[in-house]
C-alpha cells in the first residue's frame, strides 16, 4: 500500500524515439504490479467507498490520475472490425477465490496469523498510503470460451444469456484488456456496484468514483487514457447505467475518434455505440435542445452513417442497425446529416451498390417520422435543394434503370392502386417532394383512393395525404375543393392540424366571391384554428387572420371587425373564446404589456386614490420568493427549496403551492403530452422492493450487452437476440405510455412557499396577467364571457372623446349578431346582453332582449337590462312606485304609464314575461297589472291565472282578444297565455287541433316554414307528440313529420337537441325501438351542454333541464326493458321493478308544474300501452297490474294538482280515474276539489261546494282491497272534511263525535302501527281537532260556542301532542306552549300534563321552551312543570344555568309563597345546574360594562359594589380600578359606612346618588372618562384575559350551542379555550364590547356583551341570532360576521359629510321653526303636528330631493360581481325587508333608525338589531312617538326600483303576514311567557301608569300591562287596520298630552289621500291589510314630522 501511495511520486519517464526503452517499460510493469496488489487487498478487505475509489481519485497534490502511471499513452492501438480468431476470455472473481474469498454468500475463508490481523488496523482507515503488501500474483492465462456462429455474424456472446452472473463474469482479453490493471479494476468496480455502494434511485446523485472517472475522461488529452476508461465501461456497464446521462456525450465523441484507434468502425466503437443505444432507451441526453448536445449528435450520427458501408453485408448490416437504433433512440433531437445521407446514396459507377446504405438511411429516417432533407446550422444545403435531393434518391432506388422524376411520378400514380400501405405512403412522400406539372395526379389519386387515405385511422397516411394535396392545390377545382374540405373536416386528427389548416388557408384566399357559401363554410373551420389546443397552429392562425382581415394596431379597429366580420351564427358556440383571445393577442403590440403595473414592488403600491397601504407588519416576515419568477416551473427538491428560503419562511406558518411542473397552456390541453425519455423508469414500481429483493432481481435480469464479433469463419446460425431484446423494450415503451398520463397527474412539484398573508416583494407586469387570462379564455365559456364583454365595454368606454360614433357602430354590429343568430348559445348572447347593460343601450328592436335572452336561458341578464332601459327611459330610478297617495304634485317618483307609449308598454311586457319564465309569477302579475294592463278583463285572468283558475284565466284572455282584437300590444302575451293555460290543463288535443289550424302541414316540411323559433312550432310538436293525442288520432302526422325532417341535417340537428324526448316516445309508439334507442341519447348530450354553458346564477334554467332528466331516464330504461323482452330474456321481477321504481319517482309538487308532470305522466302511459301489446314470453298472471300502476300515477298528478292550486285540471284527471274503472279514487279526487273549494270563502258558491264536501265524505266507502296505509290516508282526508265543515260553517259543534262514529277512521287508526308515520300524523290531528274546538271556547267574538266536555277535550289534547312530540312531530313540538297554556286554562290536566311529558323518551325536545317553562315556576301549575325542568337539568344541565337563574333573580323574595314540594324541586334543580366556573364567568362578563352605566344600572338595581368600589379585588381591570380611585370617596359618602345610609334612609340615598351621577359621571353632562387601553380585555378583567381552561376541572361551554331542534351532544360541543386580548368597544350608547373566545375546536367565536339591558326581549324577538340572556341585566349576543349597519352603507355612496350635516339641519330647522323658543326638544315636533298636509309634504320632498334615492342601491349593486348577482341580491334585500317590516309590525319593534340595520355583505339580507323598543314602546312611551309601522324610506324602496313597492316587495309582504296569521295561534302562545314572565321594563311602565290611574291595580301585580300588549298583538293578527291600532297606541301613551289628538289625526290619514283611511277600522283581506301598512309607512305627512335622528329623509 506505501507503494501505492509512492506512485505519484515517481513521473513516468518519457518515450525515447528509436532507443531502449526498457527502464520505462519495467517502470510499468512495476505499477500495474502495485496497482493488481492492492485491488487484491481491497477485494478481499474493503467495505468502505473510500478504500475501494482509491483507484479512481485524483492526487490532491500533483493533480494527476492514477490512470497516467498505469497506461502507455504512446503505445499505437489499432482495432479492427474482423477478428482472425475468437478473443480469450478468462473468469472475473477469480483473484478473490485465489486469496480465499468465496464467491457463494460472500463468505471471507481467509485465515491470518494472530500477529498479521487486521480488523481495526490503520488498513481499515481512508489512509492506505503506509501499508505494505505483497506483489499481486501473476495472470493465469484462461482457456477460450466457446463461439457460436450463424450464417450472418459470428460473436463470442451466447445467443441466449441467463442471467447478468455467467456473462458478467467474463473477462475478454483484447489489446485493451491485456493491461493487468484492467481485471482487477474491473473487478472492484463490481464489488462497489453491487456491495460497498450500490447506486441510488436518483441519477444525479453520482458517487465520487465515477464522478472521478468520468473528470478524468473529459479532461485527459490522451486517446489511450481515454479507450482504457471506456473498456472498463464495457467490461462491466452495469455499474454505470444508472449515470448513462453523463456519459452519452463524451461516448459519442471518442466514437467520432474511432479512425484514430483503428477501422472508423471497429468492434470497440461497436461496443460503445450498443451500450449508447441501450442507455438511451431509459437514460435523458442532457440538454437535448441545446447546440453543443446538436452539435454532438450530428458529429456523431455523420460520422456512422459516412463510415456505414462494409463490403461484407453483415458488418453493414451491423452498422445500419446501429444508426438504426440511435434513430429510434433520439431521432426527434438529431440534427439529420442531410448531404452525408445525400452522398450515400448518389454514388455512380463501379460504387454505386454504395447507394444502399444512403437509401436505407432514408427509410430509418422517415420511419421514425423526420424528414431526411433538415436544412439546420450544421448543414450548408444551398446547392441541394429538397427537389434535387428526392429527385436523386428516386434515380438511385433502382440504379439499374434510371428514370426522370416526372417519369418516375407517373410510375408511382400508374400503380398506386396495387401498392400496400406502406408503400402508399412512401409514394405519397415521394409524390409531395417531386410533383411539379402532372393535372392528373389528382384523378389518378382519386381513383386510388384517396377519400380512404383522408378518412385513415393512421395519421401517418392522413398527413401524407394532405401535403400532396396542399403540393397539388394549384390545379384544384372549386368542386374538387369543396369535395376535399368535407372530407378533412371530418377526419383530420390534431396531429396534422398545421397541413389542415394551410388548405384550409389556400382555399379561403382561392375561393371566389360568387361561391359565398363556400367561403363562408371555410371561414367557419377557420375560426376553429384560432383556439387549436396547440399554441403554434393557434399563433399561425391568428396571423393569417390578421393578414386576411386588416387588424392592425388600432385596437378600435380591432374590435369593429371582431364585433361584424369575426362573428358568424355558424361559429356562435366558439366565438367568445377566439374573439376574446383575439382582443387579448392584440394586447401584446402595446407598450404597457411588457410594463410593470404598479410603479413600486406590491407592499409598497398604490392601487388606487382611496388605498391605504396594506399592514404587512403582522409579524416578522421578510421579502420572499418572486410569484411570478420564471424558475418558477422548475422542479427542486424540498431541501434545495427551502435552502432558497430565507430562515423567517421555514416557519410552520407557511401554506405551500404546489404544481405539476406543466405549463399553463398544457393544463388546458390534456392530449399534449411529454416525451416518454422524461418519464424516470424506477417510478414506475408499482412497489418499492427491498434491497435484497433487488439483488435478486438483478441476478436474474438478462444481460443485454452483448458484444458483437466478426470473425473470418464461415458464417453460421441466425442470433435472435436482437429481435427478442427489441420487443421487450417495444413492450415496455407500451407499458410506459399506457401509464404516462397517469403518472402525469400525480406528479406534483414543490414551487414555492411563502407566508400566508404576506405581499410578495415582486413587480407584477401587465403581461403576468394577460398571458394566463389569454389561455384562461380559449378554453373556459365563463371566463370568456366575463372577458369579453369587460373587454368591449372598457375599448369603447376609452374613447373620451367618440366623435365618429363609434360606441353606436359596435352596439349596431352586436344588435346585428343576436338579430342573425339561430343557436342562441348561452355565453354569447349572455355576452352581448352584458355589454348592452354596462353600456346603458336603451335603444333596442322590439323584444330584441326578451328573445334573446329567453331562447338563450339568459334570462336574469335580460331582466336586469330591460330594467335598466325602463329607468333610462323614464328618467327616474323611482319611476313605478305604487301610488299609495292622491297627491296633486308632479312627484318624480311616482310614474303612470301612458296608453299610447307602446314601445315602453312592450318594454314591461317583456319584463314580465321574463319574470315568469324564471318562476316568478307573482312579480309576472304585479309587473303586468301596475304597468301594463289598462282594461279589466286581462287584469281578472292574470289574477286568475296566479291563483291556479286556468279555466277562468282562459276565458277572460278569449274575451279580451275578442274585444280588443289582435292589433292590441298585449294581445301576443294573450295569446300565449291562453296556450300556457292550456297546458296547465292538460288539454293536448285542443292545443293539436289549435295549431293545425294555424300551420299548414300539407306538405309536411311546411312546418318548418313557419320557424322553429315561433312557439305555434313547439306546441305543434309538443301536443302531438304525446300519447294521449296519438292514441285518438288516425293520422300519425307527426311520425311523418319527424321521418322527413330526420332527411335534412340541420333539422334533424334541432329536432336532436330540443325534442329528442318527444321524438323517442313518438317512436315507441310506433314501435320502432331501434330509432327511439338511436334518439334518447341526444337528450343527454342535450342537457350536459345546456348545463354546462348555463350562467352559475341561472338556478331557474337549470332546474328546468333537470326536469328534462327524469323523463329521458325512464325513457332509456323503458327500451332496455323491450330490448330484454325481444330478446326473451326478461322475468316478471324486472317488470315489476321497472314500474315499482316509477311508482316510487315523481317529479316535485310544488316546483315542477303540472305541464312537467303531464310529460312524465303521459309517456309512462305510452309505456303502459306499449307492454300490454307486447308478445311477452311469460304467463301473464306473473306479470303485474298495469292499470293500478296507472291510477297510482294519476293519484300523485292528484296531489300535485291539489298542491298547486290547479283545481281545474281534476275534471280531467277524474275522467281518466273512470277510464280505468277507479271510481273510488275519482270519488275521493272530487272530494279533495270540493275541499279547496270550501275553503275559498270569496267563491260565492261556497255553500254549495260545503254541501258536496259533506255528502260526497259521508258517501265515501273504501275499498276492501285497499291497503292498510292508504285506507288511513283516505279516512284522514274524509275526517279533514268535516273539519273543514266546522271551520267555515261551524254548523255543528259536536262534529268531533260524527266524525268519531265513522268507524272507518277509528278501525284505520288501529290498524297504523304506532311506529308508523301515519300513527303520529294521527295522534297529531285528533289533538289538534280537540284544541281547535277548545279555542273556540276561548273565543269571546264567537257568537257560536260548541257544547262540549272542556276537560275532556283538553285531556284527548294533552295526551296526544305529548305523544306526537314523542315521536318527533314538528308541529306538535312547535304547539308546545300551548299545551302550557291549557293546563293555565285547566289545571284539573296537571297530574296528566305531568305523567304525558315525563313520558317523552328525550328532553331535548323541550329545551327551545326552556324561557316558557321557566316563566311558570313560581305559579300555581309549577309542580306540573318541574318536573321536565328537572329532567333538563340532570340531562343538559349547561342549557338550562342562564335561564333558570335568571328567573330566581325575580322570585327569590317570594319563597315563602311557593309550596315546600317545589321549593325542593327548585333546590334540586339549582344543585345539578351548580356551576362555579359560569357563575364566575357571568361575574366577569358584567366587568365589561363601562362604570358609569354600573352606577346608572345600580340606582335601578341598587347592586355595584363588588364590580366597582372594592379596591382589594385582583380581578377589577385598569378602568374600574380608575374609576374607583376617582369616585369612591363620593360614592361612600353618598352611603354612609359601610352603606349605613341605604338601610336607614333609602329614598335619601336614592335622590342623592341620582344627583352625584348626574353632576360626577353621566356623560351626557360634560363628564368625559378617558380610560387608557379601553381596547384590551385586561382592562376590564384580567380574569377573563388570563383565562385557560387547562387551568380548571370544569368545562366552560361556548354559550348558545342547545337551539332545541336536534339532539344536543355536550361532549362534542366546542369548549372556551381562552379568550381573545382584545376586545371591541362599540359605539352605542351602552358601550357594548365584541369578545372573542377561542374554543377548544380552534375556532373564534365572537360575541356582543351587552349591559345593563334586559336581553330577554331580545331573545324571545331574535332567537335567530342567538341571543343569551345571562341576567336579568347582562347577556351575549352572537357576533353577525360580514355585514354593515345600513347607515354606514349609505354614507359610503355620499362621502360629503357637509352634505349630510345641511341635509339633517333643514329637516331640523323646518321642525323647530314651529316652536322656536321652546327648550324642549320634542315641542317643535308637537307643534308640527298641527301643520297642513300641503306644507308637511312640500318641505318633506324638498329635503329628500336633495339626496339621490339610489345610494343604497348603488351599495348593493357594488357587492354584486354581475347584474345577475344583483337581481338575486335585491331578492334576498326584499324577502328580508318583507319578514322584517311584516314581524316588526306584529312585534310592535320601533326605534328602526339606519344604524339598528346591518347588511349582509354576501347575500344582501338585511339583518334588524336591537329591539329594545317592541311592543310599540316607541310609540307609547318615546317623547316623540314613531306612528310609522316599519322603515321603508325612499333608499329602501330606491333598491326595488324599477319595480318598486308593488312589484315585488308588497307581494311578499301579504304572503308573510298571510302565513304568520295562518298560525296565528302558535305565535301566539310562544309570546304568552311575555305575560308569565313580564321584562322588567314592562313591570317599571305597569307601575308607572297605574300612579296616573285613579283605581288600584297593585293586587294584579301589573298583570294587565303585559295583557294589553298581547291584545294589540292579537288586533293585529285579526286584520284590524294599522292606523286604528297606531291611535291606539298613542293614546295607550300620550293620552293625557295635547297633541295626542293631532298625531292621531295623521295615524288615520285623511280618506281624499291615503288608503288607510278609506278601509274603516278592520281590513277585509291580507292583501288590503298590507295596503294600509304600506301606506302608514310610505306616508309623508308622518315621515315629515318624525324625530330627526331618524332621518325618514333617507
Amino acid at each position: 500500500m506505501q507503494a501505492f501511495g509512492s506512485l505519484r511520486n515517481t513521473p513516468i519517464l518519457p518515450h525515447l524515439s528509436g532507443s531502449d526503452n526498457e527502464r520505462r517499460d519495467s517502470q510499468f510493469l512495476y505499477n500495474r504490479a502495485v496497482y493488481n496488489a492492492t485491488a487484491s487487498i481491497v477485494l478481499c478487505i474493503a467495505e468502505k467507498l473510500p478504500q475501494a475509489s482509491m483507484f479512481f481519485l485524483q492526487d490532491r497534490i500533483y493533480n494527476t490520475y492514477p490512470w497516467e502511471y498505469v497506461i502507455d499513452t504512446t503505445e499505437d492501438i489499432h482495432l479492427g472490425i474482423q477478428l482472425k480468431k475468437p478473443m480469450v476470455k478468462s473468469k472475473l472473481d477469480e483473484l478473490r477465490a485465489m486469496s480465499g474469498y468465496s464467491t457463494e454468500g460472500n463468505e471471507k475463508n481467509i485465515s491470518y496469523m494472530a500477529s498479521a490481523g487486521l480488523t481495526g488496523s490503520s488498513f481499515t482507515q481512508p489512509s492506505l498510503s503506509e501499508m505494505i503488501l505483497e506483489e499481486s500474483r501473476n495472470e493465469t492465462d484462461q482457456t477460450p470460451t466457446v463461439i457460436r456462429q450463424d450464417s450472418d455474424v459470428v460473436m463470442t456472446e451466447a445467443a441466449k444469456i441467463e442471467d447478468e452472473g455467467e456473462e458478467a463474469n467474463e473477462f475478454e482479453i483484447d489489446i485493451l484488456n491485456e493491461n493487468s490493471i484492467m481485471k482487477p479494476l474491473t473487478e472492484v468496480i463490481k464489488k462497489i456496484h453491487k456491495e460497498i455502494c450500490p447506486p441510488s434511485e436518483s441519477s444525479s446523485d453520482m458517487p465520487s468514483w465515477v464522478k472521478e472517472m468520468l473528470r478524468a475522461f473529459q479532461t485527459t488529452t490522451e486517446i489511450n487514457i481515454q479507450l482504457h476508461i471506456a473498456k472498463l465501461i464495457t467490461n462491466y456497464p452495469f455499474a454505470f447505467e444508472k449515470y448513462a446521462s453523463h456519459w452519452l456525450l463524451p461516448l459519442m465523441e471518442l466514437v467520432v475518434k474511432g479512425y484514430t484507434y483503428g477501422v472508423p468502425i471497429n468492434y470497440f466503437v461497436q461496443d460503445i455505440c450498443i451500450i449508447l443505444i441501450i442507455w438511451g432507451k431509459t437514460a435523458d441526453l442532457p440538454s437535448p435542445r441545446s447546440n453543443e448536445t446538436r452539435r454532438i449528435l450530428f458529429a456523431f450520427v455523420e460520422y456512422l452513417i459516412k463510415n456505414a458501408y462494409h463490403d461484407e453485408q453483415r458488418i453493414m448490416r451491423s452498422n445500419i442497425q446501429i444508426v438504426k437504433g440511435i434513430f429510434e433512440n433520439w431521432g426527434k433531437c438529431i440534427p439529420i446529416p442531410t448531404r452525408a445521407i445525400y452522398n450515400q446514396f448518389t454514388h455512380t459507377g463501379e460504387d454505386a451498390s454504395h447507394n444502399i446504405v444512403g437509401l436505407q438511411v432514408v427509410s430509418i429516417v422517415l420511419l421514425n417520422g423526420v424528414n431526411p432533407y433538415d436544412h439546420h446550422e450544421f448543414s450548408d444545403l444551398y446547392d441541394l435543394p429538397e427537389v434535387k435531393f428526392y429527385s436523386d434518391m428516386a434515380d438511385n432506388i433502382n440504379y439499374k434503370e434510371r428514370k426522370k422524376t416526372s417519369d418516375y411520378i407517373s410510375v408511382i400514380t400508374m400503380n398506386f392502386h396495387q401498392y400496400s400501405s406502406a408503400e402508399k405512403l412512401l409514394a405519397l412522400k415521394c409524390i409531395a417532394a417531386c410533383w411539379q406539372d402532372d393535372d392528373m395526379v389528382y384523378h389518378k389519386l382519386i381513383e386510388a383512393g384517396l377519400e380512404r387515405m383522408i378518412s385513415s385511422r393512421d395519421e401517418n397516411m392522413q398527413i401524407a395525404a394532405l401535403t400532396v394535396l396542399n403540393k397539388i392545390f394549384d390545379i384544384l377545382k372549386d368542386h374538387e375543393i369543396d369535395w376535399i374540405i368535407k372530407r378533412i373536416t371530418l377526419s383530420c386528427s390534431e396531429h396534422n392540424n398545421n397541413l389542415y389548416y394551410s388548405f384550409l388557408k389556400k382555399a379561403y384566399l382561392a375561393s371566389k366571391e360568387n361561391r359565398l357559401a363556400l367561403k363562408s363554410e371555410i371561414k367557419a373551420y377557420l375560426f376553429k384554428g384560432l383556439i387549436d389546443k396547440n399554441n403554434d397552429t393557434s399563433q399561425v392562425m391568428y396571423n393569417f387572420i390578421e393578414a386576411t382581415f386588416g387588424f392592425t394596431d388600432d385596437i378600435n379597429l380591432t374590435l369593429q371587425k371582431i364585433t361584424s366580420e369575426l362573428y358568424m351564427a355558424d361559429t356562435e358556440d366558439i366565438y367568445l373564446l377566439y374573439s376574446t383571445r383575439l382582443i387579448l393577442i392584440n394586447t401584446k403590440k402595446s407598450y404597457d404589456f411588457d410594463q410593470p403595473i404598479f410603479d413600486k414592488p406590491l407592499p409598497n403600491a398604490k392601487f388606487d386614490s382611496n388605498y391605504q397601504n396594506i399592514n404587512t407588519s403582522w409579524q416578522n416576515a421578510s421579502s420572499m420568493m418572486p410569484l411570478f419568477r420564471d424558475t418558477q416551473s422548475q422542479s427542486m427538491n424540498p431541501e434545495d427549496l427551502e435552502m432558497e428560503l430565507r430562515r423567517t419562511q421555514s416557519l410552520l406558518d407557511f401554506s405551500v403551492t404546489q404544481g405539476t411542473g406543466r405549463s399553463l397552456l398544457s393544463t388546458f390541453n390534456p392530449e399534449a403530452e411529454i416525451p416518454i425519455t422524461e418519464l424516470q423508469l424506477s417510478s414506475l414500481d408499482p412497489l418499492e422492493k427491498s434491497q435484497p429483493d433487488l439483488k435478486r432481481e438483478e441476478e436474474k435480469r438478462k444481460n443485454p450487452y452483448y458484444k458483437r464479433r466478426f470473425v473470418v469463419t464461415p458464417p453460421g446460425a441466425s442470433n435472435r437476440f436482437h429481435s427478442s431484446r427489441n420487443e421487450k423494450l417495444e413492450k415496455k415503451l407500451r407499458n410506459l405510455r399506457n401509464t404516462q398520463k397517469e403518472i402525469l397527474e400525480k406528479k406534483v412539484t414543490l414551487s414555492r412557499s411563502y407566508r400566508i398573508g404576506e405581499l410578495p416583494d415582486v413587480q407584477i407586469h401587465f403581461k403576468d396577467l394577460l398571458l394566463p387570462l389569454e389561455v384562461l379564455a380559449s378554453a373556459d365559456y365563463n371566463i370568456s364571457r366575463l372577458l369579453y364583454s369587460g373587454l368591449v365595454v372598457g375599448i369603447i368606454k376609452s374613447n373620451d372623446k367618440d366623435t365618429t360614433g363609434y360606441e353606436t357602430k359596435v352596439v349596431r354590429n352586436v344588435q346585428s349578431n343576436i338579430v342573425n343568430s339561430t343557436m342562441y348559445f348561452t355565453p354569447t348572447i349572455g355576452s352581448f346582453l352584458r355589454i348592452f347593460f354596462d353600456l346603458n343601450v336603451s335603444n333596442q328592436p322590439e323584444s330584441l332582449v326578451r328573445t334573446a335572452s329567453s331562447k338563450s336561458s339568459n334570462h336574469h341578464i335580460g331582466i336586469a337590462l330591460l330594467e335598466k332601459q325602463l329607468e333610462i327611459s323614464t328618467g327616474s330610478a323611482t319611476s313605478t312606485k305604487r301610488k299609495y297617495k292622491d297627491d296633486d304634485d308632479n312627484d318624480t317618483e311616482e310614474f303612470s304609464i301612458q296608453e299610447d307609449n307602446n314601445n315602453l308598454k312592450s318594454q314591461w311586457i317583456d319584463l314580465a314575461i321574463l319574470y315568469k319564465e324564471i318562476d316568478e309569477p307573482e312579480i309576472f302579475q304585479k309587473v303586468y297589472l301596475t304597468n301594463v294592463a289598462t282594461d279589466e278583463l286581462p287584469k281578472e285572468a292574470i289574477n286568475a291565472e296566479i291563483r291556479g283558475e286556468y279555466v277562468e284565466a282562459y276565458n277572460h284572455f278569449g274575451d279580451a282578444l275578442e274585444q280588443h282584437g289582435i292589433q292590441s300590444s298585449e294581445s301576443q302575451l294573450w295569446t300565449e297565455q291562453m296556450l300556457y293555460c292550456h297546458t296547465q290543463l292538460t288539454q293536448w288535443d285542443d292545443i293539436a287541433s289549435l295549431t293545425d289550424a294555424r300551420i299548414e302541414t300539407s306538405p309536411i316540411n311546411k312546418i318548418w316554414e313557419i320557424g322553429s323559433n315561433n312557439p305555434y312550432f313547439e306546441y305543434f310538436v309538443k301536443s302531438h307528440s304525446k300519447f294521449s293525442v296519438m292514441s285518438k288520432r288516425e293520422d300519425n302526422i307527426i311520425s311523418n313529420f319527424f321521418q322527413e325532417s330526420s332527411s335534412n341535417e340541420a333539422h334533424k340537428e334541432y329536432l336532436d337537441k330540443y325534442y329528442a324526448c318527444d321524438w323517442s316516445t313518438v317512436s315507441i309508439y310506433d314501435e320502432q325501438y331501434d330509432l327511439a334507442l338511436q334518439t334518447i341519447p341526444r337528450s343527454y348530450n342535450s342537457l350536459l351542454t345546456a348545463w354546462t354553458t348555463l350562467h352559475p346564477l341561472a338556478h331557474t334554467s337549470r332546474l328546468a333541464k333537470l326536469s328534462q332528466l327524469e323523463r329521458t331516464v325512464e325513457i332509456e330504461d323503458y327500451l332496455k326493458l323491450v330490448k330484454r323482452i325481444k330478446q326473451e330474456d326478461v322475468t316478471p321481477d324486472q317488470i315489476n321493478n321497472f314500474f315499482d321504481t316509477l311508482a316510487r319517482r315523481y317529479p316535485d309538487n310544488k316546483s315542477d308544474n303540472i305541464a312537467v308532470w303531464d310529460d312524465v305522466i303521459d309517456t309512462r302511459f305510452a309505456f303502459i300501452y306499449d307492454i300490454k301489446r307486447q308478445n311477452i314470453k311469460i304467463d301473464r298472471s306473473h306479470l303485474p297490474n298495469f292499470d293500478q300502476y296507472a291510477i297510482q300515477f294519476l293519484s300523485s298528478l292528484t296531489n300535485a294538482a291539489l298542491e298547486q292550486n290547479n283545481l281545474d285540471v281534476l275534471t280531467n284527471i277524474r275522467s281518466k280515474f273512470v277510464e280505468f274503472g277507479a271510481t273510488q279514487e275519482s270519488q275521493l279526487s272530487l272530494i279533495l276539489f270540493s275541499q279547496k273549494h270550501s275553503l275559498n270563502t270569496n267563491d260565492p258558491l261556497q255553500h254549495k261546494y260545503l254541501v258536496s264536501t259533506l255528502s260526497s265524505s259521508i258517501g265515501y266507502d273504501s275499498s276492501q282491497h285497499t291497503s292498510v296505509d292508504e285506507l288511513f290516508k283516505r279516512q284522514v282526508t274524509i275526517a279533514r272534511s268535516f273539519d273543514i265543515i266546522k271551520q267555515q260553517v261551524v254548523f255543528n259543534p259536536n262534529i268531533y263525535d260524527e266524525m268519531k262514529e265513522l268507524s272507518g277512521f277509528k278501525k284505520a287508526a288501529r290498524k297504523i302501527s304506532t311506529n308508523n308515520v301515519l300513527y303520529t300524523e294521527y295522534l297529531w290531528k285528533i289533538g289538534n281537532y280537540c284544541d281547535k274546538s277548545l279555542r273556540l271556547l276561548e273565543d269571546s267574538v264567537s257568537t257560536l260556542q260548541p257544547d262540549i266536555d272542556s276537560i275532556k277535550y283538553c285531556e284527548i289534547t294533552v295526551k296526544n301532542y305529548f305523544k306526537a312530540i314523542d315521536k318527533g312531530h314538528a308541529q306538535a313540538i312547535e304547539n308546545f306552549p300551548r299545551l302550557l297554556e291549557l293546563l293555565e286554562l285547566f289545571p284539573e290536566v296537571g297530574p296528566l300534563f305531568k305523567e304525558c311529558s315525563v313520558q317523552v323518551n328525550t328532553s331535548w325536545k323541550f329545551i327551545r321552551w326552556i324561557p316558557q317553562l321557566v316563566s311558570f315556576i313560581e305559579s300555581p301549575i309549577a309542580a306540573f312543570i318541574l318536573p321536565s325542568l328537572t329532567r333538563i337539568a340532570e340531562d343538559y344541565p349547561k342549557a338550562l344555568y342562564y335561564p333558570f337563574n335568571m328567573s330566581l333573580e325575580q322570585y327569590e323574595w317570594k319563597n315563602q309563597e311557593t309550596p315546600d314540594e317545589n321549593k325542593q324541586m327548585i333546590e334540586k334543580i339549582k344543585t345539578r345546574i351548580y356551576s362555579p366556573l359560569m357563575a364566575e364567568f357571568s361575574v366577569e362578563l358584567q366587568r365589561l360594562t363601562n362604570p358609569d352605566h354600573l352606577v346608572k344600572d345600580f340606582i335601578g338595581l341598587l347592586k355595584f359594589d363588588q364590580l366597582l368600589l372594592d379596591p382589594y379585588n385582583s380581578r377589577m381591570g385598569t378602568i374600574p380600578s380608575t374609576f374607583n380611585a376617582r369616585h369612591k370617596a363620593g360614592l361612600n359618602k353618598v352611603f354612609g359606612k359601610s352603606g349605613k345610609k341605604l338601610f336607614e334612609t333609602p329614598k335619601e340615598v336614592l335622590e342623592e346618588l341620582t344627583k352625584y351621577y348626574t353632576t360626577n359621571i353621566d356623560p351626557r353632562s360634560g363628564v368625559q372618562e378617558n380610560y387608557k387601553s379601553r381596547g384590551l380585555l385586561k382592562s376590564y378583567s384580567p380574569w377573563l384575559a388570563t383565562f385557560k381552561s387547562s387551568d380548571y376541572d370544569e368545562e366552560l361551554e361556548i354559550p348558545g350551542q342547545y337551539d332545541g331542534f336536534s339532539k344536543p351532544h355536550p361532549e362534542l360541543h366546542a369548549k372556551v379555550a381562552s379568550f381573545g386580548a382584545q376586545v371591541l368597544v362599540m359605539e352605542s350608547i351602552r358601550k357594548p364590547k365584541r369578545l372573542t373566545i377561542n374554543g377548544t375546536d380552534e375556532k373564534e367565536y365572537h360575541f356582543l356583551v351587552k349591559g345593563g339591558e334586559d336581553l330577554r326581549l331580545d331573545q324571545r324577538i331574535e332567537q335567530l341570532f342567538g341571543v343569551i340572556p345571562m341576567s336579568l341585566n347582562l347577556g351575549i349576543i352572537e357576533w353577525v360576521n360580514n355585514t354593515k349597519p345600513i347607515k354606514s352603507c349609505i354614507e359610503s355612496q355620499e362621502p360629503n359629510i357637509r352634505k349630510w350635516r345641511t341635509v339633517r339641519d333643514s329637516y331640523n330647522s323646518w321642525i323647530i321653526r314651529h316652536a322656536p323658543r321652546s327648550k324642549n326638544i320634542a315641542a317643535p315636533h308637537f307643534a308640527a303636528y298641527a301643520d297642513s298636509r300641503k306644507n308637511i309634504e312640500m318641505n318633506f320632498n324638498e329635503i329628500c330631493g336633495r339626496l339621490p334615492p339610489t345610494l343604497l342601491r348603488d351599495f348593493v349593486l357594488k357587492l354584486a360581481s354581475s347584474p345577475e348577482a344583483f337581481l338575486f341580491l335585491r331578492k334576498d334585500f326584499t324577502y328580508s325587508l318583507a319578514c322584517i317590516s311584516i314581524f316588526g309590525y306584529i312585534l310592535g319593534i320601533g326605534d328602526r333608525h339606519l344604524d339598528n340595520f346591518l347588511l349582509d355583505l354576501n347575500s344582501g339580507r338585511l339583518i334588524p338589531i336591537d329591539f329594545g323598543h317592541a311592543f310599540g314602546s316607541a310609540t307609547e312611551h318615546l317623547a316623540i312617538p314613531e306612528v310609522v309601522p316599519f322603515r321603508l324610506t325612499r333608499q329602501f324602496v330606491g333598491v326595488l326600483d324599477p319595480l318598486g313597492i308593488s312589484g315585488i316587495l308588497e307581494t311578499a309582504m301579504v304572503n308573510v303576514l298571510q302565513a304568520v296569521k295562518d298560525e296565528k295561534d302558535l305565535l301566539l302562545n310562544i309570546m304568552n311567557v311575555f305575560i308569565k314572565d313580564p321584562l322588567l321594563d314592562w313591570k317599571k311602565a305597569a307601575t308607572a301608569e297605574s300612579k296616573n290611574q285613579t283605581d288600584t291595580v297593585s293586587s294584579t301585580h301589573g298583570a294587565w300591562y303585559p295583557q294589553r300588549k298581547m291584545n294589540i298583538v292579537r288586533r293585529k293578527l285579526e286584520g284590524d287596520n294599522p292606523a286604528f291600532i297606531a291611535a291606539t297606541e298613542i293614546e295607550n301613551g300620550h293620552s293625557n298630552r295635547s297633541y295626542c289628538k293631532d298625531i292621531v289625526t295623521l295615524a288615520k290619514g285623511d280618506p281624499e289621500h291615503d288608503i288607510r283611511a278609506k278601509m274603516g277600522d278592520s281590513c277585509k283581506t291580507t292583501n288590503d291589510q298590507v295596503q294600509c301598512l304600506i301606506d302608514l309607512a310610505t306616508d309623508k305627512c308622518l315621515l315629515g314630522v318624525m324625530y330627526g335622528g331618524w332621518m325618514s329623509f333617507v
